[in-house]
């Protein structure tokens, strides 16, 4: 009986964040842009960091803005 309940529980739960999904679908993906962006970004500035410290005083070089546009390296990594 428990287990109907929690697989009940599940189907309900899987359901509810589909119709969430498909009505915030263009919101969701303009969240995903930025949040891809923002950790390219990041990424960029612990890289720097890591190999000089001393730039956290004379200041990071900014990110290429074709690096964006190439494309995410793990996923091209992936790929055949």
């Amino acid at each position: 009986m428990v287990s109907f309940r929690v697989a009940v529980n599940q189907v309900r739960f899987t359901a509810l964040h589909a119709v969430v999904a498909v009505r915030n679908g263009a919101a969701l993906g303009e969240t995903m842009q930025n949040l891809n962006a923002l950790t390219r970004r990041l990424n960029h500035f612990v890289d720097e960091m890591s190999r000089r410290p001393y730039r956290l005083l004379t200041g990071v070089r900014p990110l290429r803005p074709d690096s964006a546009q190439a494309g995410d390296s793990i996923v091209a990594r992936r790929e055949p």
